[in-house]
Order: structure tokens, then C-alpha cells, then sequence
């Protein structure tokens, strides 16, 4: 389960989806350290960036597209969805799958599902999107969350901070926003206090949520990949890489006899690595290649092994992997876990609400990207 709802208000996420990204290569075994650091370089004043002149919104008004009591989707906010999640896509068929302007032009129009292109698809999945947030708007405001004016003046902050960043930047705020998101600055000033209310609404819900330990424990056996990937977890694992299984198998013989690995990898170890830790390597899941990977992790402490990959053949030896008890996992565990079953449970009060939006279809239809 993703908690979706929690991403917004977010200039800073509509930003983040619509920046251009560097690629990031993988981290592979046999990868020298320059090419798996980066370094980051700070000015010397530290200092916040200085507001410019306060950013008023235009007079402007909303459209509503559905309704239910006095809950409104507006056609705006859908717009501002929909530019999201095809913005999302499109970064990934672009960085992932490789495709040009053409072949995702294309994409848009070929079948997702019988009788279904992409971009119908993607038009009913935003839907379903905005009003599950309408829906869980309307169970907020019944719970006694809306607007403030301590929601009001941050809601200003945010704005504000957006514009003065892009100023700093050099950029046009308002042809930046628009280029983004598909609608104005303006506009979304009058959607971003209906957003704020869900957040608030949600992250009180997920705070307050609590499991025991046994049910975080049961969702880190269910999701074991996935938690040690999130958590961070580190596997120790000291490999000598050769070219061929004969090389390999005679070392595993050595170790196996008592030779340290650590003593025999600066000495036949093809890794570039090697100099580094003597072919040790510490690392989270998702920084190797799989076969080197799936070994490391499913290990224990003193286990010899040999793995093939694209790099040749790896003799291993495991110095023992993080377990939940190390370092402060078995807190983040529950604050994860109990994120996922509140989103569970955020999901089944939306489906429990029986809420039906009065929905203006010929007006829904021919908002597009």
C-alpha cells in the first residue's frame, strides 16, 4: 500500500516530478569509487533565500466538475492530477524504458487494456485518484479539520517560498508553475487549502496509529525485500572476483580450508575495488547486481559460496548481515509498517464511505494533456 495522499501540498513534489533528473548508474560489483561518488559543493553564507516581493494571486475562479453536498472536484483540480501522473509516466517510459517524443506520443494512443488506450486509462485511473481525495476531504471536514488561519498563512509560506526559490533561480514562477502543472500559480493558490486539509487529516491518522510489535514483525516477513531495501539494512560481504568457475572453485577450496578471505582477495581479486577493503564491500539492497546481491542477503556470517554475474565469477565470503535488532530498525519498522496497515485503513474508509459525487461526464471528457 502507498500512501498517496501524502505528497501534497507540494510545490516542492510538482518540482521534484518535473525537474530534469541525472541519470543515476547503478552501483555494480567491479565499479571503481569514482564512479559511484558524487560530491556536492555549498555556498559559504548558509543563509535562507531572501523573500522577493510577496507574491499576490489573481483574481480567478474554479470550475466545478462534480459534486456532493459541499464537497467540490473542480475540472482545474483534475487537470493538475492528471499533468502529474502523465508527467510521472512519461519520466519513466523516457529514463527507463528509453523512448523518444514520438514512441511516447504513440504510447498514448496504443491499447492498455482491451478497448482502452493509455490514455483513457490513465484519465480514469486520475479520476478515481481525485475523488478518492474529494471523498476523504469530505471525512475530514465531518471530523472537524478545515481551514484556519494558521492553514491560511502557511498555505502563503508555501507560495511564497516556491516564487522565491524560482526567482533565485532565475526563472518566471508563474510560466514555470503553468509549464509544470498545466494550470496557474493562481489557480493552484485556491486548490492548495483543500489539499492541506487531507494532509493534516492524514498524517494525524497515520501518528496516531499504532501496532503491536508482533503485526510489524509479520509485515517485515511479508515485505522483507522491500523493508531492508527502505531501512537501509547493510550486508557484509568480502568477494574475490576471477574469470573462470576453475579459478573460482580453487579459491573456495582455500577458504574453505582456512585461508582468510580477506587476505586472498588484494592478491587474485580483478575488482578495482579491492584496494579499498581488502574486497569487502558494505552495502543496502539495490546497490549490486542481483546474483551478488540475492547471495549477500540470504547469507550468514561465515558462509563461502561462488556467484556468476556479468563481472565473471565471485568467490564469497559473508561477514554476516544487519538484522532488525542493529541500530535503531526495529523502531523504523513499526513507523513503517504502521504507515502501510493506516493506508489500508484509510483505503477501506473510503470504500466504506458510500459517497457519490454528482459528476458533469460531458465537461470531464474533454479535459486532457
Amino acid at each position: 500500500m502507498k500512501l498517496k495522499f501524502i505528497a501534497i501540498p507540494a510545490l516542492a513534489f510538482l518540482i521534484a516530478c518535473n525537474a530534469t533528473s541525472e541519470d543515476q548508474a547503478e552501483i555494480g560489483v567491479g565499479a571503481t569509487n569514482e564512479q559511484n561518488q558524487t560530491e556536492s559543493e555549498q555556498g559559504d553564507t548558509g543563509s535562507a533565500i531572501e523573500s522577493t516581493e510577496p507574491f499576490v494571486p489573481e483574481d480567478t475562479t474554479l470550475t466545478v466538475v462534480s459534486t456532493y453536498e459541499d464537497v467540490n472536484i473542480y475540472a482545474e483540480e483534475f487537470q493538475y492530477f492528471l499533468n502529474l501522473n502523465v508527467s510521472q509516466e512519461e519520466e519513466f517510459l523516457f529514463h527507463w524504458l528509453g523512448m523518444n517524443e514520438l514512441a511516447i506520443a504513440e504510447y498514448w494512443e496504443e491499447e492498455s487494456l482491451p478497448g482502452l488506450t493509455n490514455r483513457q486509462r490513465i484519465h480514469q485511473d486520475t479520476w478515481e485518484e481525485v475523488t478518492n481525495r474529494a471523498t476523504l476531504r469530505y471525512i475530514a471536514i465531518s471530523r472537524g479539520y478545515g481551514v484556519t488561519p494558521e492553514l491560511e498563512e502557511e498555505a502563503q509560506r508555501n507560495l511564497q517560498d516556491f516564487v522565491d526559490t524560482m526567482r533565485f533561480q532565475g526563472e518566471d514562477p508563474e510560466e514555470f508553475f503553468y509549464e509544470a502543472a498545466g494550470i496557474t500559480l493562481s489557480t493552484f493558490a485556491l486548490l492548495q487549502l483543500d489539499m492541506m486539509i487531507i494532509n493534516n487529516f492524514v498524517m494525524s491518522f497515520v501518528e496516531n496509529f499504532e501496532i503491536s510489535e508482533a503485526q510489524a514483525m509479520q509485515f517485515f516477513e511479508e515485505n522483507r525485500e522491500q523493508v531492508e531495501e527502505h531501512l537501509g539494512m547493510l550486508a557484509s560481504t568480502v568477494h574475490i572476483l576471477v574469470d573462470t568457475r576453475e579459478e573460482a572453485e580453487a579459491l573456495l577450496a582455500r577458504l574453505e580450508a582456512g585461508e582468510r578471505a580477506r587476505d586472498l582477495a588484494p592478491i587474485y581479486s580483478q575488482d578495482p575495488g579491492v584496494v579499498q577493503d581488502e574486497g569487502a564491500y558494505h552495502f543496502p539492497r539495490g546497490q549490486m547486481v542481483a546474483p551478488f546481491e540475492e547471495w549477500s542477503f540470504n547469507a550468514n556470517a561465515g558462509d563461502t559460496g561462488i556467484v556468476e554475474s556479468q563481472f565473471g565469477y565471485h568467490v564469497m565470503y559473508s561477514e554476516g548481515r544487519e538484522t532488525l535488532q542493529d541500530s535503531d530498525h526495529i523502531e523504523n519498522l513499526k513507523i513503517l509498517a504502521s504507515q502501510d496497515m493506516a493506508g489500508i485503513a484509510i483505503d477501506e474508509m473510503i470504500e466504506q464511505s458510500n459517497i457519490n459525487f454528482n459528476t458533469n461526464y460531458q465537461l470531464l471528457a474533454v479535459i486532457d494533456f
